[in-house]
């Protein structure tokens, strides 16, 4: 946290962090699985033709389509390509206010501070695609490290006025 206060200009920060960490994504594995992510787009166009061999020895040359391939993901039981780093930088908040006591001195108010407030202002860096990592369905034990479907996170405004009487 920082504040710079300079000439009746007070600015307030707010950068935090964290380091390490899993987290399994529900919402990618089912993005991937219904066509909805930019992973999917591989195969659309003619199919996949994966490497490998017949029983004769012979190279493969049998084409999957890719809405057959992402569409039985599930019974492959491969999670490994959703679990993600954790990590995160984030500028959390941002407060940036004017004095305005010297405007009001001659009246009955002592002091007034107006101030212009952004929560959750930039998600510097991040190790998930899709998602906010700070996003979960649930805090239950059973759950952490786990992502199922969670609502967007949300940046929020606002301005707030302090007067001292």
């Amino acid at each position: 946290m920082n504040t710079i206060n300079y000439r009746g200009l007070r600015i307030f920060t707010q950068i935090d962090f964290k380091h390490g960490g899993k987290i399994l994504s529900n919402s990618n594995y089912n993005f991937l699985r219904g066509g909805l992510s930019k992973q999917s787009l591989v195969g659309r166009e003619g199919g996949f033709i994966f490497d490998g061999v017949n029983a004769d020895g012979s190279a493969n040359t049998t084409v999957v389509q890719a809405e057959d391939f992402y569409g039985n993901y599930s019974n492959t039981s491969i999670a490994r390509p959703f679990i993600y780093d954790a990590s995160f930088i984030r500028w959390r908040s941002l407060s940036v206010g004017y004095d305005l006591s010297g405007l009001v001195s001659k009246t009955l108010i002592k002091r007034m501070n107006v101030s212009v407030i952004v929560n959750n202002v930039w998600l510097i860096k991040k190790h998930i695609n899709n998602l906010d990592p700070e996003a979960e369905v649930s805090v239950s034990d059973n759950f952490q490290g786990m992502e199922n479907h969670t609502l967007p996170t949300t940046r929020s405004y606002g301005i707030n006025l302090n007067v001292k009487l």
